[in-house]
């Protein structure tokens, strides 16, 4: 492995270093310029140089944060995951992570789990056929397997009241509202969160058994498998794929509950 490394590190040099030439170079250029010189392509040329450097600097930025990654011990690196999680205010994402890493069993994962739910050790434990046919399912096709532990999240846990705030969940209950006055449910769907603490939890995540209650609040489960897929470009989700192919993340299922009054989701 240290040879890899090694090799990786020189091959980033080397790249560092005709880059520094490049602006070096440019300057020099910019530097030479006078009033009988300079002309609409000259500039061009050189807004052209900059932009190629700012790629190169993009790539190279990019490769340093690949090699950081992919050479970081398993300890550092979910304990560096824990750091970015709070500073980034995403203790969702960074929680989900935890559960994964302790195989449920640090201290931070179960106050995590106990102040926001419960863990199911079966599917079976869902005690619903149609919820337990469903997590099967999507479990198989995710990770593999029909059986793994779950964690269900009730409406006042933090993803759950996370969820009721983001913008695509509001939108999808914006643009459902006549269907649901008229039909007391909607038909179940998919969502994709792209920003922050509910990407890093769920990213893409099925929002089923969407329906109102007799006094109108409105309930949904949202569902989704936490699993990593070392063949992702994200430098991140191939180290948890690679830390899972060899057991040291264990795959699991979560299910956050909704519950929102009818005040609060007929004004999205």
């Amino acid at each position: 492995m240290k040879e890899n490394k090694d090799k990786e590190l020189n091959t980033l040099e080397n790249k560092l270093a005709r880059t520094e030439y490049d602006v070096y170079r440019l300057i020099d250029k910019i530097e030479a310029l006078n009033i009988d010189t300079i002309s609409a392509s000259v500039i061009q040329r050189i807004e052209l140089q900059i932009d190629n450097i700012r790629k190169d600097i993009s790539t190279i930025y990019k490769k340093i944060e690949t090699i950081a990654i992919k050479y970081t011990p398993k300890p550092i690196f979910d304990k560096a995951v824990q750091v970015y999680g709070k500073y980034k205010n995403q203790k969702d994402g960074a929680a989900f992570y935890e559960i994964a890493a302790s195989k449920f069993s640090s201290t931070a994962a179960k106050e995590y789990i106990n102040k926001n739910g419960r863990i199911y050790e079966k599917v079976s434990d869902l005690n619903n056929r149609n919820l337990e046919l469903f997590v099967r399912d999507k479990l198989l096709k995710q990770i593999g397997t029909s059986e793994t532990k779950g964690v269900l999240y009730n409406e006042q846990s933090s993803v759950s009241k996370a969820i009721t705030r983001e913008n695509s969940f509001r939108t999808l209950i914006s643009n459902r509202k006549e269907d649901l006055l008229n039909n007391r449910k909607i038909e179940d769907t998919s969502l994709s969160f792209e920003q922050g603490n509910l990407r890093s939890a769920y990213h893409y995540a099925d929002i089923i058994n969407i329906k109102l209650d007799s006094n109108d609040n409105l309930y949904a489960l949202v569902i989704d498998t936490y699993d990593f897929n070392k063949f992702e470009n994200d430098p991140l989700v191939k180290k948890g794929g690679v830390y899972q192919d060899i057991g040291k993340l264990e795959p699991y299922y979560n299910i956050a509950v909704l519950k929102i009054p009818k005040n609060e989701w007929i004004n999205y």
